[in-house]
């Protein structure tokens, strides 16, 4: 019974060893890329359900129906926002893959990788920003005031956020 014992303990000493620490930070950085991509198309849906306004589309439909696309613009930039701070987690794991690394190819792929994921964030923190305040005028034009403050805080956080990237 003993010597069973020490030979699963050997075994699992042995798989705790193999573990690549960059294979497992490359596989993570994956799975933050993916999931920010699952957030990009959340976005994108969001923004092609939006409606186009009929041909003689009444006042009050016309009304409804920009409020209600400011709100899915609005949804949208929550989206994108989600979908930038996935991509900031690839970067992080990106550059603890490299230095986990000792080989130089691999290094440089994953320091490239980083800086791309780290580049879609902010390109996508600057469109976050802009349907924000997108959405905070066309709310203002309709005199929905209290989600045109909503919309134009986020826009403002958005916005604080973008300057604090270096």
């Amino acid at each position: 019974m003993l010597l069973a014992m020490g030979a699963v303990q050997t075994i699992a000493d042995e798989h705790m060893r193999a573990v690549d620490p960059a294979a497992e930070l490359q596989d993570a950085a994956l799975n933050y890329e993916s999931a920010a991509k699952a957030h990009m198309t959340l976005a994108n849906n969001l923004l092609h359900s939006r409606r186009d306004a009929p041909a003689d589309e009444d006042p009050q439909n016309q009304r409804n129906r920009r409020i209600q696309n400011a709100g899915q613009e609005l949804q949208a930039a929550e989206q994108l926002m989600h979908a930038a701070a996935n991509f900031d987690h690839a970067e992080r794991t990106w550059r603890a893959a490299a230095q986990a690394t000792q080989e130089k190819n691999a290094r440089d792929y994953f320091q490239r990788a980083g800086r791309e994921s780290r580049q879609r964030a902010t390109s996508l923190i600057r469109r976050a920003a802009a349907l924000a305040e997108h959405a905070a005028l066309e709310y203002a034009a309709n005199d929905d005031l209290n989600n045109q403050s909503r919309a134009s805080h986020r826009a403002g956080r958005i916005r604080e956020q973008l300057a604090g990237r270096r």
